[in-house]
């Protein structure tokens, strides 16, 4: 007989009831209506064979782990410009019209093309410039419907070109990339480079790459005048055309460091930075947040004070680099 059949009268009542709560709870789950969640990027990094694609990526998977995967329950709506600034606007505010629950967006522009797009929709973005550019209020109340994580303000070029120093020896001379056509270049980088390099007594001299054919000349140039090292600041060019950027390094023999981790997996010899990886999960736990109901205005702006260091060790060999005891003691990650 079925187990049912034998209970109770009294708990036979209440496991109707139960069931008839619970089909009553699926039937409303099923007529709820998806979360949806925006993404916005300039390029289309959401095209693998895009080198942006790594932090679109990090983010699913970060919020794959809270819970949140892309199926029936939730929607991803993506939009880019094709990195093409002026149609950034435009991505934005097709994110709008499709009325996401919430937009992330990684950097300045990105942000900011949201905030001119939308003041009621949540968004999380990944940038330094959050509060210094307005976008929210102060670091522990935003204030308005921004909110997000922000890479240490923490001067990384002195210990990138520490390590350079370090790991070169009778390194004297460094050159380092421009892009003066990123609108969020700071000319403050250029004195803390400047600064740095004095503290450690050597020269650091800028060179201007903002374009694929300009990477072509200098880094022969570079070479020819014989500086010992090339310092690479974080900017999207630079992440673009990192795999060219490595061949060219390693054909003349120029040792390098980067911020950013994806430019030690193409090839550079260190990179020292803000753990992008922890900063892309404290986005995702934002974002989980919000899509609970809590509003972005009481969510503090996340300040990143995590670093880690990689070494390129096959690089290393290849460069006929002994890396120190001192710096592989200190690195969080290799390449062997």
């Amino acid at each position: 007989m079925h187990e049912l059949s034998r209970a109770r009268p009294g708990r036979r009542r209440i496991l109707l009831a139960a069931s008839a709560f619970l089909a009553v709870t699926l039937v409303r789950a099923q007529g709820k209506s998806p979360r949806r969640i925006g993404f916005l990027a300039l390029p289309n990094a959401f095209d693998e064979a895009n080198p942006n694609n790594v932090a679109w990526r990090a983010l699913e998977d970060a919020l794959g782990r809270l819970g949140f995967r892309e199926g029936p329950s939730l929607v991803i709506v993506r939009r880019h410009a094709g990195g093409e600034a002026a149609r950034l606007r435009d991505a934005a505010a097709e994110l709008a019209i499709a009325k996401v629950d919430v937009i992330a967006a990684f950097g300045g522009q990105n942000v900011r093309a949201a905030r001119e797009a939308t003041q009621a929709i949540p968004i999380v973005g990944y940038s330094g410039v959050l509060v210094e550019s307005g976008f929210a209020e102060s670091y522990p109340r935003p204030g308005r419907n921004v909110t997000g994580v922000s890479p240490s303000s923490t001067d990384v070029s002195q210990k990138q070109l520490e390590f350079l120093v370090v790991s070169v020896p009778g390194l004297r001379r460094v050159a380092w990339l421009r892009n003066s056509t990123n609108p969020f270049f700071s000319e403050a980088f250029t004195r803390r480079v400047a600064a740095s390099a004095q503290r450690l007594g050597v020269a650091a001299t800028p060179f201007e790459v903002s374009t694929a054919e300009a990477l072509e000349v200098t880094i022969p140039e570079i070479a020819r005048q014989e500086f010992g090292a090339v310092l690479v600041p974080s900017d999207i060019v630079y992440v673009a055309l990192r795999h060219r950027l490595a061949q060219l390094l390693l054909k003349y023999r120029l040792p390098s460091a980067s911020l950013d981790r994806i430019m030690l997996d193409a090839g550079l010899l260190l990179n020292y930075g803000v753990d992008f990886e922890y900063g892309i999960r404290r986005m995702a736990s934002q974002i989980d947040q919000i899509l609970r109901g809590v509003s972005p205005s009481v969510i503090p702006v996340e300040v990143i004070e995590s670093f880690a260091l990689g070494v390129n060790m096959r690089t290393a060999r290849a460069l006929g680099l002994t890396i120190p005891q001192s710096v592989i003691l200190r690195a969080d990650r290799f390449i062997e």
